[in-house]
């Protein structure tokens, strides 16, 4: 980048945005004006109204430093230290899940199927492998009598969905503990929910990610094993041994997935199965209700 001791916003926009086009980021416009409002403090939209302004040298100076790192393929979510989710600032670092706006398609299946179906349930739910805690927390948000307890086998995930939690005021919403989902904090038939973005990447399909995604996110949170389910047969027999009658299970699925995962449910007695898509037009999420079989207690 050919960057000048004086630089206006417009300048200093145009340099980024062909920098990272150059670099093959895929959306070089979008990344070169979100780290340009903010190093200003300001909104997108907002920069377009002082384009001839000048930027002064402690600004130039932190905008190359993003730049240069973004270039880098370093996630832009990164670089910024938060992300905006469902109306939630959440902090993120390098070694726990980025959320992504794939994820909120769960939290929207999920609070449409609470709606629904949650009256007599337990309103309490389980987030199994919680991350930077973006579901459980947005959940808690949006359904008001939701209590939700969040489980990572990280400590540093804990640690930063804990973060999240206070940074949103939500510190009486949610619990979360550091615990492997083979061994959820919670009693048997005593949650109304249980959700979960499980690692789903197949095997063959790791080297093919993106850099930002292969060389930042942490590996335990995206391999799925060999066919990318292999989670699925840890959670699915689990969310069937804690959820009471008629309780969600909404999990994120990778493409192609979907079919083996509803095979699992139903052999785990879920009923009443159904997916939705995302803005790709991927089968992204899954959902069954658990219904206790003949001779259960």
């Amino acid at each position: 980048m050919l960057w000048h001791d004086e630089m206006t916003v417009g300048e200093a926009l145009r340099q980024m945005e062909d920098a990272f086009a150059t670099a093959g980021i895929d959306s070089p416009v979008a990344d070169a004006q979100w780290l340009l409002a903010s190093v200003l403090g300001r909104g997108r939209l907002e920069i377009f109204l002082n384009l001839r302004e000048k930027l002064i040298p402690d600004q130039l100076g932190q905008l190359r430093n993003m730049a240069e790192r973004r270039i880098g393929r370093e996630p832009l979510q990164l670089i910024m230290g938060t992300v905006q989710f469902r109306g939630l600032e959440l902090a993120v670092e390098r070694g726990v899940l980025i959320p992504r706006p794939e994820t909120e398609i769960v939290v929207d299946a999920a609070i449409n199927l609470w709606k629904q179906a949650g009256a007599g349930l337990p309103p309490l739910g389980l987030d199994v492998g919680t991350g930077s805690g973006c579901i459980a927390l947005a959940l808690v948000q949006e359904l008001p009598a939701l209590h939700m307890i969040g489980v990572d086998l990280s400590q540093q995930a804990v640690r930063l969905a804990r973060y999240n939690r206070h940074l949103n005021s939500l510190d009486d919403r949610v619990d979360f503990i550091v615990s492997d989902w083979f061994n959820p904090i919670a009693a048997r038939h005593e949650l109304g929910l249980v959700v979960a973005n499980p690692p789903y990447i197949r095997t063959e399909e790791m080297d093919k990610l993106a850099v930002e995604l292969r060389d930042y996110d942490p590996e335990l949170a995206l391999h799925g094993g060999v066919d990318g389910c292999t989670a699925y047969r840890s959670i699915i027999p689990v969310a069937a041994q804690v959820l009471a009658p008629g309780g969600i299970l909404c999990v994120e699925c990778g493409e192609g997935r979907v079919d083996e995962i509803f095979r699992m449910m139903a052999g785990a007695g879920f009923v009443g199965l159904g997916k939705a898509k995302d803005l790709c037009g991927c089968w992204r999420v899954a959902w069954g209700f658990w219904q206790t079989k003949s001779g259960d207690d």
